[in-house]
């Protein structure tokens, strides 16, 4: 469990723990809580409690040196009073909700457009009519998230235009260590990449754009859009018309 929560999006199993923290750091009222589909609830149980044992485990058997000892020390750890009566009830859901986002000071739930795939485990995103669009949900992880790195091959401007305005507001302020809020590394490969579109992006605030000039030995054809959250739940976006969205931390 972090040792502070900052405003953003989240995906955490309601807990007595998690509560408690909520209630010492005076945010219990800024949570935004939500129900978890019963369907999917066995398996966030599940990764939520190898997550939360893991790292008790790191933190007193592993962190021994010894490792001929650890096998003894973790038969004896996981019947120990601490771990049966204080750590493990504190970790157990409560009940079928998860927090879903802390707010900012005057920030209201409706202002954050959270993206419709899942925070805490990766998803295939098809191209499909039944598979949320990519465009969208780019659109979506700028209006919620902190930083974002891009790498690609070439920039279109026809694919710029729809995410033109969702840009300007997400780099109108620079990120938190005061650095570019948005980074683009791109190439200038068979000339696919728009003029027009490198000009329109220059004219962003905080924002940083590298072109490769290497036409002879680069031959990127990547696709890879990464979203920063300081919540810890960022995500990756990497693939073409195919896109897998991974999750990087939390």
């Amino acid at each position: 469990m972090m040792s502070a929560l900052p405003p953003g999006l989240y995906d955490l199993l309601q807990t007595p723990q998690l509560k408690k923290q909520l209630e010492e750091s005076g945010l219990m009222d800024s949570a935004v809580w939500a129900n978890v589909d019963p369907a999917e609830l066995p398996d966030k149980i599940a990764a939520h409690l190898a997550k939360e044992i893991g790292s008790y485990l790191a933190e007193t058997v592993f962190a021994k040196k010894d490792s001929r000892l650890w096998q003894g020390a973790l038969e004896q750890t996981i019947v120990s009073p601490e771990f049966l009566q204080s750590f493990l009830p504190a970790i157990l859901p409560e009940d079928h909700k998860a927090l879903q986002q802390i707010k900012s000071s005057g920030h209201s739930v409706e202002e954050t457009n959270r993206p419709e795939t899942p925070l805490a485990v990766s998803a295939l995103l098809t191209g499909s009519s039944r598979s949320p669009a990519l465009r969208t949900q780019i659109q979506k992880e700028l209006e919620s998230c902190d930083r974002a790195d891009w790498l690609v091959s070439f920039i279109k401007f026809s694919g710029l235009i729809p995410l033109l305005d969702v840009l300007r507001r997400f780099t109108q302020t620079p990120a938190e260590d005061g650095g570019p809020r948005l980074r683009i590394a791109t190439t200038s490969y068979m000339g696919a990449t728009d003029i027009k579109a490198v000009e329109e992006l220059l004219k962003l605030p905080n924002t940083e754009i590298r072109i490769s000039y290497d036409t002879k030995r680069t031959r990127l054809h990547a696709k890879a859009y990464l979203f920063h959250r300081l919540s810890g739940f960022s995500s990756a976006y990497i693939g073409r018309a195919i896109a897998l969205k991974l999750l990087l931390s939390h």
